[in-house]
């Protein structure tokens, strides 16, 4: 007799809506980068790159390399950044390195 390895995923991972919402939100926030996180707070403030930099102390450019993760703050600037766009300093913390 052979057994069947097959699985059938759609039975597998059938949620309820609620639950599905909750695993699709804990998936995006857990693929969050910092670039994404600062991208995202600075649009639901209604910032543009420019009047965050001047916030921030910052040029554009220095802003710029953050939002697409190609360099990231240092602490003092992690900090900075929390505190003007009103989120919490974990939310700037990539997870698994806090």
């Amino acid at each position: 007799t052979s057994l069947n390895t097959s699985i059938d995923f759609t039975k597998l991972f059938c949620f309820s809506t609620s639950v599905d919402s909750f695993v699709r939100d804990r998936l995006i926030e857990y693929s969050m980068t910092i670039g994404k996180t600062i991208v995202k707070a600075r649009e639901r403030l209604g910032m543009r790159q420019v009047d965050l930099a001047r916030k921030l102390n910052v040029s554009t450019a220095v802003l710029c390399t953050w939002e697409k993760d190609e360099h990231a703050p240092r602490l003092s600037g992690i900090m900075n950044l929390a505190t003007v766009l009103k989120i919490p300093v974990s939310a700037l913390i990539p997870k698994g390195r806090a």
